[in-house]
């Protein structure tokens, strides 16, 4: 079957309307976040840089403290430090060379610039669990997703979308104990949820028995569940809820979500894995 795995669950649940304001503390955090993976290299490369420059004035391996200053650029011109005054405590004044200027600056460059990459990583952190609190309080949700009756729901609610079946009837998905999981009628009634499918028309029908015949199944991303699509004696096809989200987008197309991944159900085509 021909897919397209480029979309996740947030992707797909964005609408076309202008970005609301939930969307735009994402993406400023988003943004930041970009900036801070940049600005957080440059003390890295600074210390490179410096203590490669101090390892060849001191004749040391240059290329092994290149890499402690790359790996640790705060520790590193601590430790080269007071290695160097250890190392040339016994030597007269005139061939102590001492930790270069240059790398002290460099070094308190860097300390700096590591504040701000941290104040970054914080601004980043706490706009974006704002704007995750701000979409599940509020009505400007940062993705949005619909049942088959229209009703919103945001990205916290891709396991609590209820599910109608053609005579407007609602069914409550829950998981038992176990592996279990069923959906709830209204009465309370729970149907195991393998009993239970979606037809191509986004309706909930159950197969209390078992009428439906397989018409083969297929692999969810790669190495994900085995998907079964059925099909009824008039050639009507389904495939089984299970534990999957199913969900429509504003325009109306169905989803199925499993994890972080979402795909646009394909009721039509006939390259079925046996």
């Amino acid at each position: 079957m021909s897919k397209e795995f480029t979309m996740d669950m947030f992707s797909v649940g964005f609408g076309s309307d202008s970005i609301n304001s939930s969307q735009r503390l994402l993406f400023i955090a988003l943004f930041i976040t970009v900036i801070y993976r940049i600005v957080k290299v440059i003390p890295q490369i600074i210390m490179a840089v410096s203590l490669y420059k101090e390892g060849k004035r001191h004749g040391k391996r240059k290329g092994v403290w290149a890499l402690l200053g790359f790996a640790f650029p705060i520790l590193s011109p601590i430790g080269t430090y007071i290695y160097i005054k250890i190392t040339e405590k016994e030597l007269p004044n005139y061939e102590r060379k001492g930790f270069s200027k240059k790398t002290i600056t460099s070094a308190v460059i860097s300390f700096v610039i590591i504040l701000l990459s941290f104040a970054l990583a914080v601004s980043a952190f706490v706009i974006g669990a704002f704007s995750f609190y701000k979409s599940a309080t509020t009505d400007e949700h940062i993705a949005t997703f619909y049942d088959r009756m229209g009703n919103e729901y945001n990205e916290f609610d891709l396991n609590k979308i209820d599910m109608y079946s053609e005579d407007g009837k609602k069914y409550k998905f829950e998981y038992g104990k176990g592996f279990h999981a069923y959906y709830v009628a209204e009465d309370g009634t729970k149907l195991d949820a393998n009993k239970c499918f979606i037809d191509e028309d986004g309706w909930f029908f159950y197969d209390a028995n078992s009428q439906l015949l397989l018409e083969g199944t297929e692999t969810y991303y790669l190495f994900g569940s085995n998907l079964e699509r059925y099909k009824d004696k008039d050639g009507k096809r389904y495939y089984t809820l299970g534990s999957f989200s199913y969900w429509f987008d504003e325009n109306g197309d169905l989803y199925r979500q499993d994890g972080r991944y979402a795909e646009k159900v394909d009721f039509e085509s006939e390259i079925i894995i046996q």
